[in-house]
């Protein structure tokens, strides 16, 4: 995301822009969002000219990047940017030696593949340019991923695309051109997969399905940031309203069923979280980003650490407010309490997943 000082040419929609973390003394810290009221046919004209300056190798000379604040609207969400910085040193290290270790099977189907995306989710490491494209192509034709263990869940195939998305939105300014061209060509036919979420645009999904349509959604907003396709922002805004304005009757993400166990609830309301606090964050929503919190404190106040997973989903939520920062405390010695201090592949990935949404503060 563009912050105070930088300038960025691409397709990301200037309708957005981050400009700083603020800590106000008195009233306690506060993360300020600049939401720029720039037009939307002005910010299509806008993209068009940043392809021309990245195709060209201007990446860093876009003329018509500005400086919003003037002339916008400001939404605070409590954060603490010091503290954030300290969990972001904690996670960072832990996340990029499981990921450096991790060992990659070679299938298609694989969450491997997106091991590329989650290690430039930590640093930009040149080497890991041309795997992200491979990932992407893979994705787009691939339905089904397996992780580690065998276990195939319907989160992980939106959850790979999520991380190749944002990792190319993060290094977006200094992948070569032809990188760049090739990454921007596959992004339609990668989230292609993802539209089955479209169906619940007017009406929320059955609680089963809540998580997965999350994901769904966070990838098509992604990828419509990145394209200036405003379409798709609307649809997945609907999307993504629908299931906020439809809470369980406890407070939590979704129902539960008869059928349905309290350890596969917890896992899916957690999975669910995840997607929903990276869609607060993507879409500088202070509705979204109060239901997040909601959701948190009620996991913090009634999901019990043997209810809970060794992996992390959802730990960005937990850290997000100084509430539910306990929570997350616990999900990381889980991450680590089973395996000498280390972490499982697909756990790393979901702690470089929390750190890049830290590092999103500054």
């Amino acid at each position: 995301m563009v912050r105070t000082g930088e300038q960025r040419a691409g397709h990301i929609s200037i309708t957005q822009r981050q400009t700083r973390v603020r800590t106000d003394v008195g009233g306690g810290v506060e993360l300020a969002f600049n939401i720029a009221d720039d037009q939307r046919e002005t910010a299509q004209v806008h993209a068009g000219f940043a392809f021309l300056w990245k195709f060209i190798g201007l990446s860093c000379f876009n003329p018509f990047a500005h400086d919003d604040r003037q002339n916008s609207k400001m939404v605070y969400m409590p954060a603490k940017d010091e503290q954030f910085s300290r969990y972001h040193a904690m996670l960072s290290p832990l996340a990029s030696r499981a990921l450096a270790d991790a060992d990659a099977p070679g299938a298609a189907n694989h969450m491997a593949i997106a091991l590329p995306a989650a290690r430039l989710l930590l640093s930009d490491d040149p080497s890991q340019y041309e795997p992200l494209v491979t990932a992407m192509r893979t994705l787009a034709s691939a339905r089904s991923l397996t992780d580690w263990a065998g276990h195939h869940r319907p989160c992980y195939h939106p959850f790979a695309v999520h991380l190749c998305l944002a990792a190319f939105h993060r290094h977006y300014e200094n992948i070569p051109p032809s990188v760049w061209s090739r990454c921007e060509e596959i992004i339609p036919a990668l989230v292609e997969p993802l539209r089955g979420s479209e169906h619940f645009a007017d009406a929320a999904p059955p609680d089963e399905f809540v998580p997965l349509v999350l994901w769904q959604a966070l990838g098509l907003a992604e990828q419509a940031t990145l394209l200036s396709r405003d379409v798709d922002l609307e649809m997945t805004d609907s999307l993504v309203a629908v299931i906020v304005a439809n809470p369980a009757l406890n407070g939590a993400l979704h129902g539960t069923s008869p059928e349905e166990s309290l350890d596969s609830w917890t896992y899916s309301e957690l999975v669910g979280l995840h997607a929903l606090a990276r869609l607060a964050l993507l879409r500088r929503h202070k509705t979204w980003a109060k239901r997040v919190e909601e959701i948190a404190m009620y996991h913090l106040e009634n999901t019990q650490p043997d209810n809970a997973t060794n992996q992390p989903w959802g730990l960005f939520a937990f850290l997000w407010s100084a509430k539910t920062r306990s929570f997350a405390e616990q999900q990381m010695h889980d991450a680590t309490a089973h395996s000498g201090g280390a972490v499982s592949p697909l756990a790393a990935m979901l702690l470089a997943d929390a750190a890049d949404c830290l590092a999103e503060f500054g």
